[in-house]
């Protein structure tokens, strides 16, 4: 809200008040001799960049590119009292020969934004929030110190520069990092302002008996209180405390007046992507009780990649449950509120919750602001079609490298499988992937057991002692040698399908140590087994001396032979011999149909490229991320010769004889 006294509200209202206008730049001040009009306006909706913009009837040339700055003023108990609107840049002028005078427009520092994108001087992947940072470093914009709590996603991060080359302005691209963020954005003169879009009032009816008291008493606090608590000091006219503006009739004119109507509550966001892939975030309870009000954003480019159902949350709870009043009316003046700002309009017993999103000042010889606020662009989704989250159907239309790419994707428990379709300017390429891994892991504090683990070895083990009574067994502390084991210290894998043994003793002893008396929490020793690194060896946290255990200032690792466990395939329980307390983790490998011994990855692939003289085909399959077979054929067409090459490990051509 622009500063002003209630004593220059109160004069907006008046018919014979005095007005001034005054715009100053460098040394020069032009009042009402040299200022015939001014219109001052602005348009915007949610989730966008506000410009506003100043047009002028002057008798005096203004230069293109000045920097001016433009006051309003009212006499208010003899002397002017003024409202700053901000400084403003000198974009157009044009001499009108009839009235001799000077049409003169200017907008607002968003102007400088209104310039083609060209690529920013960072290293991606980026968050938004840095991002943000650098667009205003390249515009010369100064921007809030606490920015990043301001917007709603912005440590989601932005992979590569997704603006390059589609004919976006810097402005296109502040607004696609408003909608990825759920804010608008407004200029204060040289800052760049996040405004969060809210209502403080509650539209209503405001009974007789209730009154709401206007932020500016001195004598009440921040409630409501009735008519009898206040009728030695509240008029009839004192209508609400709190953060918002309460307009009553006398600033309205009586034309054009329409209020009622009610958007929201907002209770679904939908980012969509092309023409129909959507994915969603809705308030089931609120549509239930209040219908739908939908907020579509499409093709967003910060949300136009797999992580677009990232951004919904934080969207979603800026704008859930906004409502605001639709209208269309001209006022006296209530020219003190700002851009997006929340206001009430009180007609009769009714108050209605407003958001100034268009105004229109238009100073002559006297004042008429022409205010409207229309439905933000609806759009009835088809939920059937759409998804909570990312969709596993997507089409993902890539602007920036001219690219088109539809996808389907299945998560399963172990496996993903793709099919993509990527087209461009040159090239159509089709690919079908299947990525599998076929192990399975399980811990707990004692016996675990399996199901359908294939031909293989295990693939890692961690084992340690819960309490002293699995731990060593040494005849007395002071025994010298360090060879004694306990007699059980044996991993025991038992194939419950074909109920065979396969024992495995541990090379080491483990030591469990605690002294409560001392207040020593307990330690442990742990042994590991990792297939992958080949890797056998014992986490040795206590150690043995004259005087009994005692813990290690610094743990150490002691390394054996790595050996070999080959388990036949079934069903298995794997326990640790004679001991109950203890901590066991296994990953083993699984059957399943991608399985070859002693496989944990399998990725499975078919390609195909065309081009315009070229047809490549694929065949890849790798185990472990290594190659295991892999085929392909290569066929390439010219203006005067066919050419097929084919190479293979494995090739069977065979005539089909008629």
């Amino acid at each position: 809200m622009r500063t002003h006294t209630q004593a220059f509200k109160e004069e907006l209202t008046k018919l014979g008040k005095q007005q001034k206008v005054m715009i100053t730049y460098r040394t020069t001040t032009l009042t009402n001799d040299q200022i015939n009009s001014v219109t001052y306006s602005f348009d915007t909706t949610l989730l966008k960049s506000i410009m506003t913009c100043l047009e002028i009837d002057s008798n005096v040339e203004i230069p293109i590119d000045t920097e001016i700055n433009f006051q309003y003023g009212l006499l208010v108990n003899g002397d002017y009292e003024y409202l700053d609107f901000g400084n403003f840049i000198v974009r157009e002028i044009e001499k009108q020969e009839d009235t001799r005078s000077y049409s003169i427009v200017a907008y607002d520092k968003m102007f400088y934004a209104m310039q083609d994108y060209e690529p920013l001087d960072v290293t991606y992947p980026i968050t938004n929030v840095n991002f943000f940072k650098a667009l205003c470093d390249k515009l010369e914009y100064e921007y809030q110190d606490n920015i990043a709590d301001l917007l709603a996603n912005a440590s989601k991060q932005i992979t590569s520069d997704v603006f390059a080359d589609i004919g976006f302005t810097y402005r296109d691209v502040l607004d696609d990092i408003a909608e990825a963020n759920g804010v608008n954005f407004i200029m204060n003169d040289n800052i760049i302002e996040v405004k969060a879009t809210e209502t403080s009032l509650e539209n209503g009816y405001v009974s007789g008996e209730t009154l709401y008291l206007q932020e500016t008493s001195s004598n009440v606090t921040n409630e409501i209180l009735t008519l009898a608590e206040t009728q030695s000091f509240v008029s009839d006219e004192t209508l609400i405390l709190g953060t918002g503006e309460v307009i009553t009739e006398e600033y309205l004119k009586d034309v054009n007046v329409n209020f009622g109507k009610m958007f929201g509550p907002i209770n679904s966001i939908v980012l969509s992507r092309s023409t129909n892939d959507n994915i969603y975030k809705k308030d089931d309870s609120s549509i239930a009780t209040n219908g739908l009000c939908e907020i579509k954003i499409s093709d967003n480019q910060i949300m136009n990649g797999n992580d677009r159902g990232d951004y919904l949350q934080g969207i979603f709870d800026n704008l859930s449950g906004l409502t605001f009043c639709l209208n269309d009316y001209k006022s006296t003046g209530i020219c003190y509120l700002e851009p997006l700002e929340d206001y009430g309009i009180k007609i009769g017993d009714t108050l209605y919750s407003c958001i100034l999103m268009n105004d229109e000042i238009n100073i002559t010889q006297g004042l008429e602001e022409n205010i409207y606020t229309d439905p933000p662009e609806q759009s009835q989704t088809d939920y059937t079609k759409a998804s909570r989250t990312e969709h596993d159907t997507s089409l993902i239309i890539d602007k920036n490298n001219k690219q088109i790419q539809s996808l389907i994707t299945e998560v399963g428990d172990r496996t993903n499988k793709t099919t993509s379709i990527t087209q461009d300017i040159d090239t159509i390429t089709s690919e079908v992937s299947v990525i599998a891994d076929v192990t399975e892991e399980k811990q707990d504090n004692g016996a675990l057991t399996f199901e359908d683990v294939n031909i293989s070895e295990p693939l890692y083990i961690r084992l340690y002692a819960l309490d002293s009574w699995i731990s060593y067994l040494y005849p007395s502390s002071t025994y010298p040698s360090s060879t004694l084991y306990p007699q059980q210290r044996t991993i025991r894998f038992e194939n419950t399908t074909t109920n065979e043994i396969f024992d495995y003793t541990l090379p080491c002893d483990l030591r469990f140590y605690e002294d409560a008396q001392h207040g020593i929490d307990f330690t442990y020793d742990e042994f590991i087994l990792d297939y992958e690194n080949q890797v056998c060896k014992k986490i040795e946290r206590i150690g043995i001396n004259a005087s009994g255990a005692y813990v290690h200032s610094q743990e150490r690792e002691i390394t054996y032979d790595y050996p070999s466990i080959v388990l036949s395939e079934g069903d298995y329980t794997i326990s640790v011999l004679g001991h109950t307390r203890y901590y066991l983790k296994v990953r083993i490998n699984k059957v399943t149909e991608y399985t070859k011994q002693f496989a944990t990855r399998v990725d499975l692939s078919s390609k195909i490229e065309q081009t315009v003289d070229t047809i490549n085909l694929e065949l890849n399959e790798k185990v472990n991320n290594e190659d295991y077979t892999a085929a392909q054929i290569l066929l390439k067409i010219n203006n005067d010769e066919s050419e097929t090459q084919i190479k293979a490990d494995k090739i069977n051509l065979a005539r089909k004889n008629y």
